[in-house]
């Protein structure tokens, strides 16, 4: 099974040569910088789910905002 971090590694590529992309209620972020930002929210959710506790639902839309912006999904 991929890491996040394998991932992250497989596509940089992808990510250096890519213009800014919009994330909402952040603004506009380089798509290194939203990758970064959905594999601290997966790890964040990864943690609490192990941990047995209750995970905030933000975490999800902050992950799922993030990795869209990362696909170009949302456009600016």
């Amino acid at each position: 099974m991929k890491t996040p971090d394998d991932i992250a590694n497989m596509i940089s590529e992808d990510v250096n040569e890519s213009p800014l992309v919009a994330v909402p209620g952040f603004g506009q972020m380089s798509k290194q910088q939203a990758l970064n930002s959905t594999i601290i929210y997966l790890r964040q959710i990864a943690e609490k789910l192990e941990q047995g506790t209750a995970v905030p639902l933000h975490y999800f839309d902050m992950a799922k905002d993030h990795y869209l912006a990362f696909l170009g999904e949302i456009t600016p």
